[in-house]
Formats: structure tokens, sequence, C-alpha cells
């Protein structure tokens, strides 16, 4: 079953398209490899962690592996507990949407009530649009809709404030980990920011336009995001 399985995930790996793709969110791989967290350490960005004062039986996890084929996307959403995400890319490429919170008037949020299942329950805000394939007809409020667009390559790592939507969209396999938590001093108002880690690469702080020679099919489209 495991090689049938393993057959399955490198077939899709490599004939993913704009409709046929894989994604991967794993929030127990970590906790049960606690020598490969600490391999990995902890970001100075995301060291004020409120979630290690809660009682453990309802502490969410707050480190998150990602995988993702070429094409594939997350859903669109304000991250849970409407925390500060930091997300490192270790390999691959990825676009990111980025929406800040006075734009959720356009992207349909969920009306229903859709809770997150955590044993801290709280609310889920997401939005059944695809930012990088939007259905006009179905969302015709979306087109008003001016995301930051960001692109990030491996060993680089963006930070979202809380309150803003957020879709990611891989151009090739990407591997990579996202950290969050309750920020003490949250403030929505303040802009993604994108960290390099070369600062030979300064000239890509400026996010690609529409004639890049990766994007697929014009799936980006809007405002760059400055660092």
């Amino acid at each position: 079953m495991t090689l049938i399985l393993n057959l399955t995930l490198i077939v899709q790996v490599a004939n993913g398209s704009a409709n046929s793709w894989s994604i991967s969110e794993d929030e127990m791989f970590l906790r049960m490899h606690p020598e490969l967290q600490d391999d990995i350490g902890k970001l100075i960005y995301a060291k004020e962690d409120l979630f290690e004062s809660f009682p453990e039986s309802v502490r969410p996890s707050n480190v998150t592996l990602q995988w993702g084929s070429p094409y594939s996307r997350s859903p669109l959403r304000v991250h849970t507990y409407n925390w500060t995400s930091t997300d490192m890319l270790f390999q691959g490429k990825k676009y990111w949407k980025l929406f800040p919170p006075e734009q959720g008037k356009y992207l349909y949020p969920d009306q229903g009530g859709i809770l997150s299942g955590l044993a801290l329950q709280c609310r889920l805000y997401t939005s059944p649009v695809d930012a990088f394939m939007p259905d006009y007809t179905r969302y015709p409020l979306y087109e008003k809709a001016r995301p930051y667009i960001a692109e990030q390559r491996a060993g680089e790592v963006l930070i979202t404030p809380p309150g803003w939507y957020m879709q990611s969209f891989y151009a090739e396999e990407g591997l990579g980990l996202s950290t969050k938590g309750p920020n003490p001093n949250p403030n929505p108002n303040h802009n993604p920011r994108s960290l390099w880690s070369d600062p030979q690469r300064k000239e890509r702080r400026h996010c690609p336009h529409r004639n890049h020679e990766d994007q697929r099919a014009g799936l980006l489209e809007s405002t760059p995001l400055q660092s």
C-alpha cells in the first residue's frame, strides 16, 4: 500500500497542472520528531509566541510542514486565531496573493460559521475564491480586489500580519515550514514583509508582473509587494 501511494504521489508531482495538483500541510510530523524541530530552531521574528502560555490540552500546533506540487495552491483564508504567520521556503518557488482586511468585502468570506475543529474552538475565515484562477462569473466583486503579490524562493521568509487574507501558489514543487502565533500587539495595518536571505538579491524585492517567464497562464496580477 505504501509503495502504491508513493508511486501515485510521484505521478501527481510529475503531471501537475492548473486543474490537477497535490498539496499537504502536516502539523504532526515535527511534533513526532522534536529533534528536527530543534535543528530548525526558532526565528527571532517568531519568538514572542503567546501560545506557549496556553494549557497544553488546548495549545494548538504552531508549526506546519508544507509540501506542494507544481500548480498547487492553498485556500484563500485568514489564519486561525487571527495569528501572525511566518512562512519559510526550503525548496522550490511560491507566489503569494495577500489582501488587507478592508478588502474582505470583495472575497465572499464564509458566513456559515465554519469552526476550526481544534481543541480551542474558533471560527474560520475562508473564501471560496481561487485568487489565482478566479471565476468572475460566480464572484464578480473579486474584480475590485487589489492584492499584494510576493514571489518567494528557497531560503526566504514571508511574514504576514493578522487579519490579512492570503493564498499561496507553488510555481514548482516546494517544501517549507509555517510558524504562527498570536502577537500581543497585533496591527492589521502593517504590510506583509519579505525577508531576503541574500542581500545581493535586492533587485527582486519588487514582485513580477504579467510577462515574467515563470508565470502560469496569467495567474499573477496586481500590486507588487514592497519589502
